[in-house]
């Protein structure tokens, strides 16, 4: 009987750098998985299977896919609806169009070409499920930032497209312009400001909330069964523990200034009382 194992691989791809795999493997036993995973590593980086290490797991991720699926479902049944603002005639729509399509279908190949890598996109027809409701849930959030606003400059009006800007900033950040990239990032943002604010007034305050919520669920189930985030576990521990010990290291500083105030202070009325 085949079992799913996540496979953890480790090996010295070249002189200078030690580099981590993570690998999706059906296997009838942890000694397959391990074998299976070695040979993946060393046909994929072309190093010998003897110089690889592998550590299997058992990989349970049926029950929480569904979540996932589930969540996102609840927020892509919520952008097919046409809201309208209490006082507006024309509806709000961020139901998924070809524009917004194609944006996010541009930006998972980017995500699967820089970390998923092509061969490990789809293992099972499950994978084929989540990666349409994953394009579907964030081509809405596209829709909600595209925005079309007139600008006027020395008399001149421009008009500005942000579905453009988006693809403008894709671009730059393709061509490692991150910085240009980024700044073309908080335009978009700037712009779609008053997109985001009739969206909340149109869904109210039960359904937008649910809408973000379910939404924010249905990644953080996603994110807890996708293999590549166990790659980089340890950069995000060593971020977490950084950024631990620098707020600990501010809170004594705290304590150590409050004391000083606190001493100086009581000087000072002792003085007053004398």
């Amino acid at each position: 009987m085949y079992k799913e194992y996540i496979v953890q691989t480790r090996g010295d791809v070249n002189e200078i750098k030690r580099h981590q795999q993570t690998y999706v493997i059906s296997a009838s036993s942890y000694e397959e998985a391990m074998e299976m995973g070695r040979q993946i590593f060393s046909e994929e980086f072309s190093i010998e299977k003897s110089e690889v290490e592998s550590s299997p797991q058992p990989y349970s991720r049926k029950f929480r896919g569904i979540l996932s699926i589930f969540f996102m479902m609840i927020s892509i049944f919520l952008s097919y609806i046409n809201w309208y603002t209490p006082d507006g005639f024309d509806p709000v729509v961020i139901a998924p169009d070809f524009r917004s399509i194609f944006i996010a279908i541009i930006l998972y190949s980017a995500f699967v070409v820089r970390f998923k890598k092509l061969q490990n996109v789809i293992a099972s027809f499950f994978d084929f499920c989540q990666i349409i409701v994953i394009l579907l849930l964030f081509s809405g959030f596209i829709n909600i930032i595209l925005e079309y606003k007139e600008i006027t400059v020395f008399g001149i009006d421009f008009g500005i497209d942000s579905y453009y800007v988006i693809i403008f900033m894709l671009l730059l950040s393709w061509l490692g312009m991150k910085s240009l990239s980024a700044l073309s990032f908080i335009f978009i943002f700037l712009l779609a400001s008053n997109n985001i604010f009739i969206l909340s007034k149109a869904m109210g305050n039960i359904l937008g909330p649910v809408y973000l919520i379910s939404a924010f669920f249905g990644i953080i189930f996603y994110l807890t069964i996708e293999p590549i985030i166990f790659n980089y576990l340890p950069f995000y521990k060593s971020i977490f523990k950084h950024h631990r010990n620098k707020m600990e290291h501010n809170f004594d500083s705290l304590q150590s200034d409050a004391k000083v105030l606190t001493n100086s202070l009581t000087k000072k009325l002792r003085r007053k009382n004398k």
